[in-house]
């Protein structure tokens, strides 16, 4: 690939499943296999908790152009976690 990096994310069918890929990657083996994983500990109470978030997102890189339906599948989210009670930021990487 030429220009654009790729980056592995996990795909899961459920949050149990994407829960449970988190304890794994924010362990102290992680980091201290790569250090640009930060040395969070994986946090039971706030992942419980039911204080809305502040979410960051940005739909276009200034590189490459996001698909429509890749744009449309952030504005959906985003919209989704509005209504929910999130604070949701549009910022520019």
């Amino acid at each position: 690939q030429s220009g654009v990096a790729a980056a592995a994310g996990p795909m899961c069918r459920s949050v149990a499943g994407l829960e449970a890929v988190m304890r794994v990657v924010t362990g102290p083996t992680m980091h201290a296999l790569d250090a640009s994983v930060p040395p969070l500990p994986w946090d039971d109470a706030e992942f419980a908790s039911r204080t809305p978030l502040r979410i960051g997102f940005y739909i276009a890189d200034g590189f490459i152009p996001a698909t429509p339906a890749c744009a449309r599948a952030v504005r959906e989210a985003c919209g989704l976690l509005s209504i929910r009670g999130h604070e949701i930021i549009p910022f520019t990487p």
